[in-house]
């Protein structure tokens, strides 16, 4: 009896505290969730149970359950009988039943506080469902407004109260497009979001507060990040063992909780905020299971492949052997096929022959139209020389003609006696124009023949007289000629000057024909030569007729042959699709991972591009395909985001802010509706197609966007802001096209080359498994398989030595480009120190498309030279001085020196001169050291900033035995510290002769 008065005693008191928590833990739950620190809700529980166990008894404070649910519609578990599944689970239930207890309780609203993506809304629909009840949302527009909203609300009154619709009104912070929207709903529920925003409005619209039930959604823990994964990794299929598989679900969890801290971290380093929510997680898992499962499929199919392969190739060792034993059966029939072979083989070789004749015939009379060609250019060369030598004189003959007039011609007319001497020269100008003269009689006045005036003045007289002169055919003066001119020209006063005092007018008559008796001197050389030359022409004409003829032939044929080629050429080249650096994009490992999580990420991309580089590298990318450009502001947007859907294209919406359209919800949370063999998604009020091959990207120019979780659940936002290694690439391609552009080109073609023979390699195996496995019955009847398989082993060859070659050659360009690498490493150094200056100030603002143009320009008005090392120096030193006059120019005298100081420290961190343990000794001395737990300080002069500077300096090396030198020279130290200017004075300890100017300032710091 005592056992079971005293168990029924136990039952009593079991039945009494379930009944006092029954009716308690409510209201405690209900103010204990609305504390929002994790120590004030502690707080709570232990002043519950000390007045529990004070007021009511002290077993009702031990027994209480500490989270207790109340609720109606679970169901008892079933026993254990140990035949179950491993997956099955005995656990109640333990986040949902807040919200359905909630909705259950009369007048029950819910205040969900938590980021976006922690569940809030899938868990509120699922315990809708539960209760049922209807979920109901309002659908933002661009135009959403109060006016709107009010509609909304009184639809949704209708549907409650005229109607008796049990239904839960789901309102989140992004639903909050005007903060009037909060006056309506603190109306609603006075009636009936985390930090800064989440207070004000608590304060501005207490019936949030006083009119819900708050309910907290805190991140996930460690363990059970590794439930959820275990959770979906349970059932997908992994090629690994179980230990294995458990190693890979702890990862995950342990991934997702390590990226939520580093979030923290990086928030408090940067100032750049990121969310990582339990939604990331989830698409986390499931874009690791679509990865898992392509790769897996794909590796799954080479393998079956190959192993197809490997059977047909040793079916056809089996085949080759039965066929090595018929081949001697066909030996014989072999030889007799030799014989015909070898007859044809002599006919094909006489037609070789002939044509091989052919060509050597039109060989020959090409080469005699050339030999003609040389004969004459070489005799007209010497003919050329030959008449060079006289050409002084026919200039000076032609200049003196040129000074005689038709009025001089007539003055000399009318002499009625003309001096003897001109009518002397005039019988040589007769004479040299074969004109008739009077009969030969001894002059009475000069030991010559008396001059024939009458006859010069017949010539004379002649309308073309002086025409004549200056078209006179040099070529018809011959050898008597100039016999009969030789008693003339021997005359003493046959000379211009004699001519100029008797007859000046015409003196120039006198020169000309004493330069034509000159000229037939050389002339009758190149008489035979010009002979020669004609009939050597008239040669060639004939032989050039002959060779346009044979060269006719050689045309035809070459054209024939150059088709041939074109389509050999053709049929060989691959279409060209760019590799990711080709596209521009950096290189750097970053720049990598960014292209990465863009191309297979399962969220659509959200890229944070203030330089415009991810931009510029997804046009580049689209180009070739249907792509559409569009912005938020675009007055056809929503039109663009239609057409990119129903016909399948990317869509680029670039430049958005902090906030996107909510038309784009539904297509960024890939709410997909199918219908019949198509999918459709909503946007806004719209049903619109979906088509494969759409694809979302969005851009930003903020440079440090602050995005809500929920953005960050939908989509994967990507920093693609340029890092100091990446513009360091892409400066030092710059230098390369402006100092070694060939080298540039020759890179780029390198590039292209191994990206092509890369993919010709994998096309090639890919062709050869695909010939393996689809051939019908015996590899060795199939022809066009075994001449696959013939090219394939050939092609491979020359694809593996292009490769080894191109690697050669790869390493000698980047060895040669290596050299101007010093000119972009300074380059990034000067850009990324001018935009941290914007951390200074906000108005420093310089883009990278500025900064590039002085780059340039520091490349084109630097000092030439051609020797290397000294171009680098010449265009670092004009470059770091153009950027200091640049920025200096837009700052702040007070900041001035600090952009100086910043430059020398940074210039010195790259050179190695500076270490970073130095530099944030000089940034931040002992500020983060404690006081108590460091070296008491020996003097009470030295003050405790001072002390804890000194001590955090002895941990560097050079002054590593400064704190026992203070404690001993005292004095000395004392003084220099007082000082007014302790930097120019000799520093106790010898310091002043062992440490360099850095180190010094370090000191005096």
């Amino acid at each position: 009896m005592a056992v079971f008065g005293q168990a029924q005693k136990k039952l009593e008191l079991k039945n009494t505290t379930l009944l006092f928590t029954c009716r308690s833990q409510p209201m405690a739950d209900k103010k204990r969730k609305g504390f929002i620190a994790e120590e004030d809700k502690k707080w709570f529980d232990i002043c519950l149970k000390t007045a529990i166990h004070k007021q009511v008894a002290e077993d009702f404070a031990e027994e209480m359950n500490e989270e207790p649910y109340f609720i109606d519609f679970l169901r008892e578990p079933r026993e254990v009988t140990g035949e179950e599944d491993e997956e099955e689970s005995f656990e109640s239930p333990r986040i949902y039943e807040q919200v359905a207890r909630i909705l259950y309780t009369p007048i029950g609203n819910a205040l969900l506080v938590g980021v976006g993506g922690s569940g809030k809304q899938s868990l509120t629909k699922l315990a809708s469902f539960i209760a049922g009840y209807r979920s109901f949302q309002i659908t933002l527009s661009r135009s959403y407004n109060v006016s709107n909203f009010m509609d909304d609300l009184k639809y949704l009154y209708r549907q409650t109260g005229a109607k008796n619709l049990g239904t839960t009104f789901i309102f989140t912070d992004n639903d909050i497009k005007d903060e009037a929207f909060l006056e309506y709903m603190n109306n609603v529920l006075s009636s009936g979001e985390v930090g800064k925003k989440f207070h004000s409005r608590s304060l501005k619209f207490p019936g949030l507060i006083s009119g819900c039930t708050m309910d907290w959604y805190t991140s996930w823990p460690r363990d059970a990040l590794i439930a959820v994964a275990e959770h979906f990794m349970f059932r997908f299929t992994i090629v690994c063992s179980e230990p294995t598989k458990r190693q890979l679900v702890n990862v995950m969890g342990s991934i997702h909780d390590g990226v939520a801290k580093t979030c923290t971290d990086y928030f408090q380093r940067y100032r750049r905020q990121t969310h990582v929510t339990p939604k990331s997680y989830l698409s986390f898992l499931g874009g690791y299971q679509s990865i898992y499962h392509e790769k897996l499929m794909a590796f799954q199919n080479l393998a079956n492949r190959m192993t197809t392969g490997l059977n047909k190739l040793v079916e056809a060792t089996v085949s080759v052997d039965k066929l090595s034993k018929e081949l001697v059966i066909k030996e014989k029939e072999l030889e007799v096929a030799n014989k015909k072979a070898d007859k044809v083989l002599i006919e094909v070789t006489q037609s070789a022959q002939a044509a091989e004749k052919v060509k050597l015939s039109v060989q020959k009379v090409k080469d005699k139209a050339q030999a003609i060609v040389d004969n004459i250019a070489e005799e007209k060369g010497v003919a050329e020389a030959k008449l060079e030598a006289a050409r002084p004189a026919l200039e000076e003959a032609e200049a003196a003609l040129q000074t005689i007039k038709a009025a001089n011609i007539a003055t000399v007319r009318k002499l009625a006696k003309p001096p003897h001497l001109i009518m002397r020269i005039m019988d040589c100008v007769l004479i040299l124009f074969r004109k008739k003269m009077e009969q030969v009689v001894l002059d009475p006045e000069r030991p010559c023949v008396k001059p024939s005036w009458s006859e010069s003045l017949k010539l004379m007289s002649g309308a073309g007289f002086l025409i004549g002169l200056m078209q006179f055919n040099k070529d018809t003066i011959n050898e008597e000629t100039v016999e009969l001119l030789e008693p003339y020209l021997r005359m003493e006063d046959y000379n211009m000057p004699s001519a100029k005092k008797v007859c000046g007018d015409v003196a120039g008559l006198a020169a000309w024909t004493r330069a034509m008796a000159i000229f037939y001197g050389i002339n009758k050389e190149v008489l035979p030569l010009k002979a020669n030359l004609v009939k050597q022409q008239a040669r060639l004409a004939s032989a050039t007729e002959e060779l346009n003829v044979a060269q006719a032939i050689l045309d035809e044929k070459q054209s024939e042959l150059d088709a041939v080629q074109a389509l050999y050429t053709s049929a060989m080249k691959e279409k060209q699709i760019s590799e990711w650096s080709l596209q521009g994009l950096p290189n750097d490992e970053l720049s990598i991972q960014n292209g990465i999580i863009v191309t297979k990420a399962s969220r659509y991309p959200l890229i944070i591009d203030p330089q415009g580089q991810g931009k510029s590298w997804i046009k580049k990318r689209e180009v070739g395909k249907e792509f559409q450009l569009t912005s938020l502001n675009h007055k056809y947007f929503r039109a663009h985001l239609e057409d990119a859907l129903s016909l399948g294209r990317a869509l680029l919406i670039e430049d958005v802010g902090e906030e996107l359209d909510p038309a784009l919800d539904n297509v960024l949370e890939k709410n997909f509706i199918k219908s019949g063999r198509t999918f459709k998604v909503k946007v806004g009020d719209k049903e619109v197609d979906i088509m494969k091959g759409f694809y979302l990207y969005v851009t930003t120019k903020m440079p440090n966007p602050l995005y809500t979780p929920e953005i960050s659940a939908k989509m994967s936002v990507i920093d693609f802001t340029v890092t100091m290694k990446g513009l360091e690439d892409q400066l030092l391609g710059r230098v390369i096209m402006t100092e070694k552009q060939e080298l540039e080109a020759e890179r780029t073609a390198l590039i292209e080359d191994v990206t092509n023979n890369k993919r010709k390699m994998k096309e090639l195996e890919d062709n050869l498994l695909h010939k393996l496995t689809s051939t019908q019955g015996s590899l060795v009847e199939d022809a066009s398989l075994i001449e696959v398989l013939r090219v394939t082993k050939q092609t491979a060859a020359e694809v593996c030595e292009k490769l080894f070659v191109s690697a050669d050659t790869e390493a000698k360009i980047n060895e040669a480009r290596e050299e101007f690498r010093p000119v972009a490493s300074r380059g990034s150094i000067l850009y990324f120190l001018i935009t941290e200056m914007s951390m200074v100030n906000c108005m420093y603002q310089t883009s990278l498309k500025q900064f590039l143009g002085i780059f340039d320009l520091s490349m084109h008005n630097s000092t030439k030279t051609p020797v290397t090392h000294k171009r680098i120096n010449f265009i670092i030193e004009y470059l770091t001085y153009a950027v200091f006059l640049y920025t200096c120019r837009g700052l702040y005298e007070t900041h001035k020196f600090l952009f100086t100081l910043l430059l020398a420290l940074k210039i010195d961190l790259h050179k190695k001169k500076v270490n970073h343990t130095e530099f944030e000794v000089l940034v931040k001395g002992g500020a983060a050291l404690d006081l108590n737990a460091v070296e008491p300080k020996p003097c009470k002069w030295i003050a405790d900033l001072t002390w804890l500077n000194l001590v955090r300096l002895s941990q560097l090396g050079h002054f590593s035995e400064i704190l026992v030198q203070v404690a001993t020279m005292e004095k000395l130290w004392k003084q220099w510290f007082e000082r007014d200017a302790p930097e120019e004075e000799l520093v106790p300890g010898g310091y002043s002769t062992s440490l360099d100017a850095f180190k010094l300032l370090l000191l005096v710091r």
